[in-house]
C-alpha cells in the first residue's frame, strides 16, 4: 500500500511534478491539435478533459511500476491504455474529432517523444 509522506507519490514535490507534467502534455497536445485543425474552444477544452483523466493516472502508475516491470514494456502498455482511453473520450464528439483513434495516437506519439526531447534538453543532455 502506498503511505502519504517523503518516500511516496503522495507528497508535495509529487503533486508538483503531476501539475507540470499535464501542463506540458496539455500544452504539447493542444499544439498538435492546432496543427492538425482542431482550434475551436471546445476541441482544446475536451482535449484539457482527456489529459485530466489520463495523464494523472499514467504519470502514477510509471511512477510506481517504473522499479518493477522493463521500463520500454510499461511505457508502452501505459501509453496504449492512454490512447484509448482519450480516443474513447473523442468518439464522443464527432463533430470535432472525425477520426478520434487516428487522433488520439497521434497527439500521444507527438507529445511523447517532444515531451522526451524537452526532458533531455532540461537535463542536459541535448
Amino acid at each position: 500500500m502506498l503511505e502519504r509522506g517523503k518516500g511516496s507519490v503522495f507528497n508535495t514535490g509529487s503533486i508538483i511534478a503531476l501539475i507540470i507534467c499535464f501542463a506540458v502534455t496539455y500544452i504539447l497536445e493542444a499544439i498538435f491539435a492546432f496543427l492538425t485543425g482542431k482550434r475551436s474552444k471546445k476541441a482544446m477544452f475536451i482535449i484539457f478533459l482527456a489529459n485530466i483523466i489520463t495523464n494523472p493516472a499514467a504519470n502514477l502508475v510509471y511512477w510506481t511500476a517504473g522499479s518493477y516491470f522493463n521500463k520500454i514494456i510499461l511505457v508502452l502498455l501505459i501509453e496504449t491504455g492512454v490512447v484509448v482511453s482519450e480516443w474513447g473520450c473523442y468518439v464522443n464528439f464527432k463533430h470535432e474529432f472525425i477520426h478520434p483513434a487516428r487522433f488520439s495516437l497521434g497527439a500521444n506519439i507527438f507529445s511523447y517523444f517532444a515531451g522526451s526531447i524537452i526532458l533531455l534538453f532540461i537535463k542536459g543532455v541535448l
